[in-house]
Protein backbone atom coordinates (compact mmCIF):
# COMPACT_ATOMS: atom_id res chain seq x y z
CA UNK A 1 0.00 0.00 0.00
CA UNK A 2 1.66 3.21 -0.70
CA UNK A 3 2.31 5.79 2.15
CA UNK A 4 2.16 9.59 1.28
CA UNK A 5 4.23 12.38 2.86
CA UNK A 6 2.90 14.44 5.40
CA UNK A 7 1.31 17.59 4.20
CA UNK A 8 3.05 20.51 5.57
CA UNK A 9 0.85 23.24 6.44
CA UNK A 10 1.89 26.75 7.11
CA UNK A 11 -0.71 27.45 9.64
CA UNK A 12 -3.85 25.84 11.10
CA UNK A 13 -7.16 26.42 9.26
CA UNK A 14 -8.69 29.51 10.28
CA UNK A 15 -10.57 29.64 13.62
CA UNK A 16 -12.99 32.20 15.45
CA UNK A 17 -10.04 33.66 17.15
CA UNK A 18 -7.47 34.33 14.52
CA UNK A 19 -5.75 37.64 13.47
CA UNK A 20 -7.76 39.86 11.12
CA UNK A 21 -6.53 40.75 7.38
CA UNK A 22 -6.16 44.35 8.88
CA UNK A 23 -4.26 43.32 12.06
CA UNK A 24 -1.58 41.41 10.64
CA UNK A 25 -1.18 43.92 7.96
CA UNK A 26 -0.37 46.19 10.51
CA UNK A 27 1.98 43.57 12.20
CA UNK A 28 3.52 43.50 8.53
CA UNK A 29 4.39 47.54 8.56
CA UNK A 30 5.53 47.27 11.88
CA UNK A 31 8.02 44.87 10.95
CA UNK A 32 8.66 46.76 7.70
CA UNK A 33 9.70 49.65 9.77
CA UNK A 34 12.07 47.72 12.29
CA UNK A 35 13.54 46.12 9.31
CA UNK A 36 14.16 49.56 7.48
CA UNK A 37 15.81 50.69 10.98
CA UNK A 38 18.50 48.51 10.72
CA UNK A 39 19.12 48.50 7.16
CA UNK A 40 22.54 50.31 7.26
CA UNK A 41 24.04 48.47 10.75
CA UNK A 42 26.99 46.51 9.53
CA UNK A 43 26.08 43.78 11.99
CA UNK A 44 22.62 43.31 10.11
CA UNK A 45 24.80 43.24 6.75
CA UNK A 46 26.54 40.44 7.63
CA UNK A 47 23.43 37.97 6.73
CA UNK A 48 22.74 40.27 3.98
CA UNK A 49 21.94 37.06 1.42
CA UNK A 50 19.69 35.23 4.22
CA UNK A 51 17.97 38.65 4.60
CA UNK A 52 17.29 38.93 1.14
CA UNK A 53 16.02 35.26 1.04
CA UNK A 54 13.80 36.02 3.81
CA UNK A 55 12.10 38.87 1.81
CA UNK A 56 11.76 37.01 -1.61
CA UNK A 57 9.77 34.61 0.42
CA UNK A 58 7.97 37.42 1.93
CA UNK A 59 7.58 38.78 -1.44
CA UNK A 60 5.83 35.01 -2.48
CA UNK A 61 3.32 35.03 0.17
CA UNK A 62 1.93 39.21 -0.59
CA UNK A 63 2.04 38.19 -4.07
CA UNK A 64 -0.10 35.09 -3.44
CA UNK A 65 -1.87 36.82 -1.01
CA UNK A 66 -2.92 39.97 -2.97
CA UNK A 67 -4.14 37.78 -6.05
CA UNK A 68 -6.17 35.44 -3.45
CA UNK A 69 -8.11 38.83 -2.07
CA UNK A 70 -8.54 39.86 -6.08
CA UNK A 71 -10.49 36.90 -6.93
CA UNK A 72 -12.62 37.73 -3.11
CA UNK A 73 -13.42 41.23 -4.17
CA UNK A 74 -15.32 39.85 -7.42
CA UNK A 75 -16.55 36.93 -5.51
CA UNK A 76 -20.47 37.76 -4.43
CA UNK A 77 -22.38 35.19 -3.61
CA UNK A 78 -25.32 37.13 -3.41
CA UNK A 79 -25.18 38.50 -7.46
CA UNK A 80 -25.26 34.38 -8.73
CA UNK A 81 -22.71 32.24 -10.19
CA UNK A 82 -22.90 34.06 -13.67
CA UNK A 83 -23.36 37.39 -12.78
CA UNK A 84 -20.70 40.25 -13.71
CA UNK A 85 -18.55 41.60 -10.98
CA UNK A 86 -19.93 44.98 -9.92
CA UNK A 87 -17.45 47.69 -11.91
CA UNK A 88 -16.01 48.46 -8.27
CA UNK A 89 -15.36 45.39 -8.00
CA UNK A 90 -13.56 44.44 -10.86
CA UNK A 91 -11.47 47.81 -10.46
CA UNK A 92 -10.33 46.35 -6.74
CA UNK A 93 -9.59 43.34 -8.62
CA UNK A 94 -7.50 44.89 -11.37
CA UNK A 95 -5.63 46.93 -8.94
CA UNK A 96 -4.86 44.17 -6.60
CA UNK A 97 -3.73 41.67 -9.08
CA UNK A 98 -1.06 44.33 -10.77
CA UNK A 99 0.01 44.85 -6.40
CA UNK A 100 0.86 41.41 -6.88
CA UNK A 101 2.62 41.09 -10.27
CA UNK A 102 5.15 43.90 -8.17
CA UNK A 103 5.71 41.27 -5.46
CA UNK A 104 6.25 38.84 -8.33
CA UNK A 105 9.36 41.32 -9.58
CA UNK A 106 10.11 42.36 -6.29
CA UNK A 107 10.54 38.59 -5.23
CA UNK A 108 12.37 37.74 -8.91
CA UNK A 109 14.71 40.62 -8.22
CA UNK A 110 15.58 39.39 -4.43
CA UNK A 111 16.61 36.18 -6.13
CA UNK A 112 19.14 38.13 -8.93
CA UNK A 113 19.97 39.88 -5.42
CA UNK A 114 20.89 37.55 -3.51
CA UNK A 115 23.87 35.83 -5.14
CA UNK A 116 25.68 38.82 -5.83
CA UNK A 117 25.79 39.88 -2.44
CA UNK A 118 28.39 36.34 -1.41
CA UNK A 119 31.15 38.72 -3.53
CA UNK A 120 30.63 41.28 -1.19
CA UNK A 121 32.83 41.73 1.73
CA UNK A 122 32.10 43.52 4.72
CA UNK A 123 34.21 44.77 7.70
CA UNK A 124 34.19 42.61 10.88
CA UNK A 125 32.72 44.18 13.98
CA UNK A 126 34.87 42.96 17.41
Amino acid sequence: MPVSAPQKMSRPAAAASSPSLATLAAELERVAGDIASVARDPESLQDLRGAIRHLQAADDHLARATATMAFAVTDDPARGRFAAPRPAAKAAAWRLHHLSNAYRASRDACAVVAPSVDTLEFPSQR
